[in-house]
């Protein structure tokens, strides 16, 4: 297990460093990572002494107990999981990975220790903090974060403290529906993902505001929405129910509430955003199909004119809150039933919420992030009277001018490794072979 996570680690490195050359959030990936594998094999070691026993085993009751070995291994596994204070790792590192490393980044490192602590720590009560912390955490950040990059990180950490949390429960069924939820939340977030990758790589977005420039692509614009729509559980699918039994056998009502109406918020924010140019694009359409075709209802195309002049999209989203707010008054309570009308609820304020927010400016949160890591760094340096507080882009490009050099040397001798591609293999290679393993 620990040689696969080490092997894990420095290719997760190379992928990070891969396109932008930065030294700096790839040391704070391997320090992280080599500093919570190192208390995973202390942990491991000294069990290993302790009960002589190699298998995996339920730790739970160890940590319970304060056994020191255990909670060795569970601080590792946290820190691998991104808990708050120390997941500075995900927010700061992964942006600087390429637009197809962070699909992938974001897609399995992070579930490998998941599966890990399923399996070691199921029903261990403190995970509920850890995972609850996460989840308020990762919201609050993804509504005023303006890099699309980091956004979509944050949002990742809350649905990783989703699934911590939901691994807290003494349930029979709930290994089921967590494993279940990790691989269905591979799917659907990495689709969620790759939309934001092509744009950038496209048109060059890479904030929030700048998704209004973006042209609508109908194939990953629908893409984009079917992962919105699986992410809020709107789809009737197994993924939504799953999401929901989960939710229930919490007992969070609260939490769970603040969870579905943020990520709602969030992602029809993102919606609205990136789907800016589609009325203009709309009524052109339909302008043509009335000059080849004549059209005979010019009203209904000049009231559609009307709603879309000037590239705002709001009127859409106010015209469906009020059709919705109507059906429910003329049909509820006989043909809707109270989940579907507490789902509605929720969508109707998410929807209102997200018209607010795009009024109010986001920043960026890379001095305010919660990291660890970053203020240890901060201290030691300012301890060794080396800290500065502005850095020198001349001395930054004379640092990293040898390591442009050389990997560009490599690239251009060792073609397999262009775009990462054998990064990426290797990386899914080692999580089918620890999956496999666990079992």
């Amino acid at each position: 297990m620990i040689i696969s996570l080490e092997f894990m680690t420095i290719f997760a490195c190379i992928i990070i460093f891969c396109d932008q050359l930065k030294i700096k959030p790839a040391r704070q990936y391997f320090l992280t990572h080599l500093f919570s594998s190192g208390l995973i094999l202390i942990g491991m070691t000294l069990l290993i002494q302790t009960t002589s026993n190699t298998t995996f085993t339920s730790l739970t009751e160890s940590v319970n107990n304060f056994e020191l070995p255990a909670i060795f291994i569970l601080t590792g596994c946290l820190i691998n999981a991104s808990a708050i204070f120390v997941n500075g790792w995900v927010v700061h590192c992964y942006p600087i990975a390429s637009s197809s490393g962070i699909v992938y980044l974001i897609s399995f490192t992070t579930k490998v220790t998941l599966i890990i602590i399923l399996r070691l720590f199921s029903g261990l009560a403190i995970l509920k903090f850890f995972g609850i912390s996460m989840i308020i955490y990762g919201l609050v950040f993804s509504l005023i974060e303006k890099t699309l990059k980091r956004l979509i990180c944050y949002l990742t950490v809350s649905q990783l403290g989703f699934i911590l949390t939901a691994i807290s429960i003494n349930s029979p069924n709930i290994a089921y529906l967590i494993t279940s939820f990790i691989f269905i939340h591979i799917l659907y977030n990495g689709l969620f993902a790759l939309y934001f990758a092509y744009i950038e790589d496209e048109y060059d977005i890479k904030h929030y505001q700048d998704l209004q420039n973006t042209q609508v692509n109908f194939i990953l614009l629908s893409g984009f929405v079917i992962s919105i729509l699986i992410y809020t559980s709107i789809l009737p699918i197994s993924s939504s129910y799953i999401k929901d039994e989960i939710a229930n056998i919490l007992n969070e009502n609260s939490v769970m509430l603040f969870s579905k109406i943020a990520t709602c918020t969030v992602l029809f924010g993102l919606l609205m955003e990136s789907s800016t140019s589609f009325p203009s694009l709309f009524m052109s359409f339909l302008r043509k199909q009335e000059s080849r075709k004549n059209l005979k209802n010019k009203s209904f195309i000049i009231f559609l004119d009307s709603c879309f002049r000037g590239n705002d999209i709001r009127t859409i989203p106010y015209l469906s809150f009020c059709i919705i707010t109507l059906c429910i008054c003329l049909f509820y309570p006989i043909q809707i039933s109270h989940t579907a009308n507490f789902k509605l609820v929720i969508l109707a304020i998410s929807l209102l919420l997200a018209l607010i927010f795009r009024k109010i400016p986001r920043i960026s949160t890379e001095n305010i992030n919660l990291d660890l890591y970053q203020y240890i760094e901060k201290f030691i340096y300012f301890s060794i009277d080396k800290y500065k507080k502005t850095a020198d882009n001349n001395e930054d490009a004379a640092e990293y001018l040898n390591f442009k050099v050389i990997w560009a040397n490599i690239l251009s001798k060792i073609s397999a490794w262009h775009n990462q591609q054998t990064a990426i293999l290797i990386v899914l290679f080692l999580l089918i072979s620890l999956i496999l393993t666990l079992q």
